[in-house]
């Protein structure tokens, strides 16, 4: 991998702008950690770094932290304050059993530190449902992102197993830590009925949530006398 350096400050002083692959690559393509996507792009296409902020995220969101580490730190400002916020607006939507201990949702430095309930995570979803841009973006099954100045083409898709699979799914969140185990906070609308659920360590394969409690809990819900 090479690197290229600014050789003239008065016209660019970042010391990096770009990164490709050199004439005689050491790495081989078909080993970790060439194999991961977000690198194997890189190293076939190469990277140039626009001029201002350049956030790296790979595949599906891998790096997203480094995303929401930014953002913490500018509206803190710094990652502490944007914590005690974090826990501040919890408090206010009265979510009394839930705690943050990290920036970016995930328990750190124990793998119990961030926690909450279903009741809490409920009340979350009830409210990050009335935003209209918030729900434009959790009923998407896929975004695909195309070329241009300073970046590749991206696809990403959204791991809700509900989405597109069982009629009037429309969010909301997956989820996933060894702790917690496989997650899932969703909401379906149909026929005028509107139910929000959550599983917490419900079946799934590697990182990924399936969606079959969901699916037995909403077909229940469903299946009792509409008001």
């Amino acid at each position: 991998m090479i690197c290229d350096v600014a050789d003239n400050a008065g016209f660019d002083e970042r010391p990096v702008r770009a990164f490709r692959c050199g004439p005689d690559p050491q790495f081989d393509p078909d080993r970790w950690p060439a194999t991961v996507p977000a690198v194997a792009q890189i190293l076939r296409d190469g990277l140039e770094l626009p001029a201002g902020l350049t956030v790296l995220v790979g595949e599906n969101g891998s790096g997203k932290s480094t995303v929401i580490e930014t953002l913490a730190e500018a509206y803190g400002p710094g990652l502490s304050a944007f914590i005690a916020k974090m826990n501040a607006t919890a408090k206010l939507l009265g979510m009394t059993r839930t705690h943050f201990s990290n920036f970016d949702g995930l328990p750190y430095p124990s793998g119990y530190s961030t926690y909450s309930t279903p009741a809490n995570l409920l009340k979350l979803g009830r409210v990050a449902m009335t935003s209209a841009v918030f729900r434009s973006i959790v009923d998407r099954r896929s975004y695909r992102l195309a070329s241009g100045a300073g970046h590749h083409a991206y696809f990403w898709a959204n791991l809700n197993p509900l989405l597109g699979v069982y009629r009037g799914a429309i969010g909301i969140k997956t989820g996933y830590t060894p702790a917690a185990g496989h997650c899932l906070l969703f909401e379906v609308t149909r026929g005028g009925r509107s139910f929000i659920g959550v599983n917490l360590d419900s079946p799934g394969v590697g990182t990924t949530v399936n969606g079959a409690a969901a699916t037995r809990m909403l077909n229940w819900a469903f299946s009792l006398p509409g008001r």
